[in-house]
């Protein structure tokens, strides 16, 4: 019994007493939790730096770097911005509030540009198209009820124009003005074609009056926004297709 009892006090040795048992395992179970807990953790932020690391890699490599804001990304800083649209500055004083005048693409190429009206509604109200051409002094502006005759142009500080109306087709109205300088012989038409389709006479009438379309055609700043190398004379078939055509000669080739 004596040899028994060493043993036994040999095995205990270093354990708790029964008093402090309950307490001790309990404290032994928390530290067990709270080791799980810092391993679970410990886990988790490693696998968040992977995942990171991984994904700035490959953004780096997908995503050009003109497009992660390295110097000289900016359109502007570099100079490939789009000056400023003279023809669209002319245009939005002239219609008011009552419509919205915007870029419709392509909106513009060498020698016209063209633009789409929204109304008040959200609804397009129709196109107007702006293009120059280079006319001759003699030019003969379209009659036409008669096609050997040239109509009387009017006048208003240096500038010759001739409106034209289109209304009988409900589904069809266009307003249309050709006007020349007489300085350079630098001539604006303004084509101003109601929304097609509509049914409605109200509905489809040009974005432009004939006096709205004279007031563009006949602008200094409009004319001036064609650079002295653009016209239409061509026939370019991405050039706006009239109503009226200008009957000015094609450029010939050097």
């Amino acid at each position: 019994m004596i040899e028994l009892g060493r043993v036994l006090d040999d095995v205990f040795d270093g354990e708790p007493g029964a008093d402090g048992a309950v307490d001790a395992v309990y404290r032994r179970a928390d530290e067990m939790r709270r080791r799980k807990i810092r391993a679970v953790i410990s886990a988790g932020l490693a696998s968040a730096a992977v995942v990171v690391a991984v994904g700035y890699g490959v953004a780096t490599l997908v995503i050009p770097r003109s497009a992660a804001g390295t110097p000289g990304a900016d359109p502007a800083a570099s100079g490939s911005a789009e000056p400023p649209d003279q023809v669209l500055a002319a245009l939005r004083p002239v219609v008011g509030d009552d419509l919205m005048v915007l870029p419709r693409h392509p909106s513009r190429g060498a020698g016209w540009r063209q633009y789409l009206t929204v109304g008040t509604d959200g609804r397009s109200r129709g196109l107007i198209e702006v293009s120059v051409y280079d006319a001759p002094d003699d030019l003969c502006f379209p009659v036409l009820a008669d096609a050997g005759a040239c109509a009387r142009p009017e006048h208003r500080d240096g500038v010759d124009f001739v409106r034209y109306a289109f209304d009988s087709d409900v589904d069809w109205q266009v307003n249309e003005v050709i006007a020349r300088r007489r300085a350079d012989g630098r001539t604006i038409v303004v084509l101003a074609t109601g929304e097609r389709g509509t049914g409605s006479a109200a509905a489809g009438r040009p974005p432009l009056t004939g006096a709205q379309a004279t007031e563009v055609a006949t602008a200094g700043t409009v004319a001036a926004a064609f650079d002295g190398g653009e016209q239409c004379n061509g026939p370019d078939p991405v050039c706006p297709v009239l109503r009226v055509r200008v009957p000015v000669p094609a450029p010939v080739d050097d």
